[in-house]
């Protein structure tokens, strides 16, 4: 993760260290059909879910009271299918999941301006919505909270009309980038990948404060924004969307 300011060209991204292996996940299941035919197009169909050869989201339920849970995994091998009689047949493969956590579902949220009517987060909010900032009170504080027993590392999309740029804060850290910005298209700000983007390209040189924020594990965060110039500040068009998931190892 680039977290030195004083090396603000260099390139690549920098993960967590790889405390944890990869996972490798075993799937097996059973086809039934009414026909030869239809037995051949459930074989097809299975085949067909990983033709790319790439990782894609995948999702199972957990016992308990967890719910749904995904990873970002890749076929691990060849299908297994054995056709057991004309209409019936077993099959299995492995999955290959390099990052060997697991999400909850997708959670947004949106940060306002801690000077702007006194809004900060709206959460939960899924998906995003338009509102009447008169017709609710917000507390500065609700946080974003993680049930999972790993930390989460949220993403931010900022949109605001700021020439010199803005500032995150969470408790003793910050998150300060120095670029312009607009209000159409967002400065995207990946905590996990430690990576400042706009419209595609990579701006994180701008980041001249480089506080990395996460959600702890069974814990929360709650943050505060602003222009870095506060007259900036447009309540109808200067916001932060939030995206997070729980995490589990």
């Amino acid at each position: 993760r680039r977290d030195a300011t004083d090396r603000p060209w260099s390139h690549g991204n920098f993960f967590d260290k790889g405390f944890y292996e990869a996972r490798l996940v075993t799937v097996s299941g059973h086809a039934l059909a009414t026909s030869v035919k239809e037995l051949h197009q459930m074989r097809d169909d299975l085949v067909h879910l990983f033709r790319t050869g790439g990782t894609q989201w995948v999702s199972f339920t957990q016992g308990g009271d967890n719910g749904v849970r995904h990873i970002r995994a890749a076929l691990g091998g060849r299908i297994s299918w054995k056709q057991i009689t004309d209409t019936y047949a077993q099959w299995k493969f492995d999955l290959y999941a390099a990052d060997p956590r697991m999400y909850s579902n997708l959670q947004r949220g949106q940060l306002h301006p801690a000077e702007a009517g006194g809004v900060g987060m709206l959460y939960p909010m899924e998906p995003v919505i338009s509102y009447n900032r008169d017709s609710r009170t917000i507390p500065n504080n609700v946080p974003m909270k993680n049930v999972g027993n790993e930390e989460a590392w949220p993403v931010f999309k900022i949109y605001g009309p700021f020439s010199k740029g803005f500032s995150i804060k969470a408790g003793s850290k910050t998150l300060t980038y120095t670029g312009a910005c607009s209000s159409k298209v967002p400065v995207i700000i990946d905590n996990f990948a430690g990576t400042a983007s706009y419209n595609g390209v990579d701006r994180s040189y701008l980041l001249i404060k480089r506080d990395w924020m996460s959600i702890p594990a069974y814990g929360s965060l709650s943050m505060t924004f602003l222009p870095n110039i506060a007259t900036e500040v447009n309540e109808e068009n200067t916001y932060v969307d939030v995206e997070w998931r729980s995490t589990w190892i």
